[in-house]
């Protein structure tokens, strides 16, 4: 099987991210290998929305690229927050089309569930690092929320205040949520018959799960799937015949 470029890259990018999540390398180092993936990530970015037709259609539909790219960790330093922008990188490198993970994103729409999970958990942590006193840093309330959202709990961070414990109770009911959704997705992922399908109809389903942000382009490789399924599909007929 020809392995495509594009795939090489984004293969050594993802090992990559995943050395600097697992790996504890001296300070320099570590940020040195920090700052290269994010200008690889900013170039990457720039290049599919400059060859992108629709720019503003490309943004909508790849939120997680965008967020992938800002420097936030840059702007709040906090150490959490730099590994969390890693793993929400490695997330965007599965959701890319034609990545093994490509199917399970764009059927079950993780990407968006991801953005609004990660905008909740923002939004959270930086109120309760002005509104609660024992919150001194917004890593602290960053890890605060996380530890909340996902039922974990450990305790060592606790609201006091009126409107804390409102949003800790609407960080809690969202992990719950979370938890069942997340569940159903994995059990209808691993139920179905998707990957008893043949490569030309895997392909008709992975392109239409994407509408409507379907290109021409994709909608002409679709039909191309399909006659050649046709094809395939016809002889098969003749020789049982």
């Amino acid at each position: 099987m020809r392995i495509s470029f594009e795939a090489i890259y984004e293969l050594i990018l993802a090992a990559l991210l995943i050395f600097s999540l697992t790996v504890e390398l001296p300070t320099d180092q570590s940020r040195a290998l920090d700052i290269f993936i994010y200008v690889l990530f900013v170039i990457d970015f720039g290049v599919r929305f400059f060859a992108s037709d629709n720019k503003w259609q490309y943004i909508k539909s790849n939120p997680l690229e965008l967020i992938a790219i800002l420097p936030l960790g840059e702007i709040f330093r906090a150490a959490r927050l730099v590994r969390l922008l890693k793993v929400l990188r490695l997330i965007v490198l599965f959701s890319r089309k034609h990545s093994p993970f490509d199917v399970f994103f764009s059927k079950y729409h993780i990407d968006r569930a991801v953005v609004i999970v990660g905008v909740l958990l923002f939004a959270a942590s930086l109120s309760m690092r002005w509104i609660e006193p024992d919150f001194h840093t917004y890593e602290e309330a960053l890890w605060w929320a996380i530890v909340t959202v996902t039922s974990v709990g450990y305790g060592d961070f606790v609201p006091v205040t009126t409107a804390g414990r409102i949003i800790a109770s609407i960080l809690m009911i969202v992990g719950i949520s979370l938890i069942g959704i997340v569940t159903g997705t994995v059990a209808a992922f691993f139920s179905n018959d998707y990957r008893t399908l043949p490569p030309e109809a895997r392909h008709v389903q992975e392109t239409l799960n994407r509408y409507p942000e379907l290109t021409t382009k994709e909608m002409d490789d679709m039909i191309a799937s399909l006659e050649k399924w046709k094809e395939r599909y016809k002889k098969e007929e003749d020789q049982s015949s």
